[in-house]
């Protein structure tokens, strides 16, 4: 019984605690769709957010997306974003009026660095977070959310990323969380000013779906992507797929936690797990949280295998 009640109040520090909603009262609901500016197809999973009121809203995979907003909010601005594009910023007045809106973005255009693959695989190497013997739990999930692992590569191994894996853990009666939502991958560059995930590394679409909880592997060694010298985030994206992911917890919102849960370990380890959500900025998973796991962090059960070749 002492265990339960640990195991739920260490849920409760790891929720996401959204801004309070505006008044029912004064809302209206904004319906659109996002598209690729010069060919006109949907832009899958793109967000919509409007920062200054720590609001946002994930697209699907047809570009479809609809937030509700305040009278009061007539005067911010949104702005929209997805993988591989330009972000554009518009006034709710304005999407207001075009009902329902159409927001066209622009591909972006990479420069990654070139190289070349010498000699024969010297060896691959696991980073991230494992079970091992630390004490195992869960993290509750929204859409459009991100969590994300520091790779340190002190090491300096010269080689690629071969894959990435995550555990995810089983439901049960307190939380009836769907182990096969759609996710996507993403991989990101170590920001140099401020040590947090950064440009995306893998700048294609990748949305997978696991088989069932327990570890879930994927191959991204055909994306061929280098492994810096500083290191690399990978992470997990609950992309929006549809309602039925939804999920239950115990005295929670039912309409608020999506997909999947995300295995988490407690520890006296060094912190380096990320978490974003929505109209948030980066932030640790969690800081020191006494008295439950006083002196104590948690980590997300992401690892990847890189191959070095020198």
């Amino acid at each position: 019984m002492k265990n339960s009640k640990r195991f739920l109040l260490l849920i409760f520090i790891l929720v996401f605690q959204y801004a309070p909603q505006a008044d029912a009262q004064e809302t209206r609901m904004l319906r659109g769709k996002v598209i690729d500016a010069e060919t006109g197809e949907a832009v899958p999973y793109a967000a919509a957010e409007i920062i200054s009121k720590h609001l946002g809203a994930a697209a699907n995979a047809e570009g479809l997306l609809q937030f509700e907003i305040s009278e009061s909010m007539m005067g911010e601005t949104v702005t929209f974003s997805a993988l591989a594009y330009y972000s554009r910023q518009l006034s709710v007045k304005e999407l207001v009026e075009k009902q329902p809106f159409k927001v066209e973005l622009e591909r972006r255009t990479y420069s990654l660095p070139e190289f070349t693959i010498v000699g024969n695989s010297k060896g691959k190497v696991q980073l991230g977070n494992f079970i091992q013997d630390y004490h195992k739990t869960a993290m509750l999930t929204t859409a459009g959310m991100i969590a994300a692992v520091f790779m340190d590569n002190s090491d300096a191994c010269d080689g690629t990323i071969k894959s990435i894996s995550y555990y995810i853990v089983k439901r049960n009666r307190r939380v009836k969380s769907h182990s096969r939502t759609p996710f996507r991958v993403r991989v990101f560059a170590v920001d140099s000013l401020t040590g947090e995930p950064g440009e995306d590394l893998l700048t294609e679409e990748l949305v997978v779906r696991a088989n069932g909880p327990g570890w879930f592997t994927v191959d991204v060694s055909k994306y061929n992507i280098k492994v810096p010298n500083r290191g690399y985030f990978a992470a997990m994206e609950w992309v929006y797929s549809k309602k039925k992911y939804y999920y239950q917890a115990s005295g929670l919102d039912p309409q608020r936690y999506y997909g999947q849960q995300l295995g988490i370990i407690v520890g006296d380890f060094t912190q380096n797990s990320w978490k974003k959500y929505l109209a948030y900025e980066w932030e640790f998973l969690n800081e020191e949280n006494p008295p439950i796991i006083k002196g104590k962090f948690t980590n997300v059960l992401i690892n990847s295998e890189i191959e070095c070749f020198k």
